[in-house]
């Protein structure tokens, strides 16, 4: 649903950055993999972008005690997240 609404907002975003002359990035990756990035998957994204300015969205972090309080559902993902991110440095 998140991404159906974001790509029914895209074209009048489109439509500012280039009236107001913002810069942006071509996209994002990783939205729908969110809570599964692992480094097999980073590694397929990263290796199969298209040329342009990409952003990867990941929520890389530590399954701390301070974690453990927030309000969300990506937990133990945070490690895998982080683990992913460092094996696939060399992009």
């Amino acid at each position: 649903m998140e991404v159906s609404l974001l790509r029914w907002l895209e074209p009048t975003f489109r439509r500012i950055v280039a009236e107001e002359g913002f810069l942006t990035t071509n996209g994002a990756v990783g939205v729908l993999a969110t809570g599964t990035l692992d480094a097999a998957t980073v590694a397929t994204l990263l290796q199969k972008l298209p040329p342009g300015d990409w952003e990867l969205v990941s929520h890389p972090g530590y399954n701390d005690a301070a974690l453990a309080q927030a309000h969300t559902r990506l937990l133990a993902s945070r490690e895998t997240e982080r683990e992913a991110l460092f094996v696939n440095r060399r992009f």
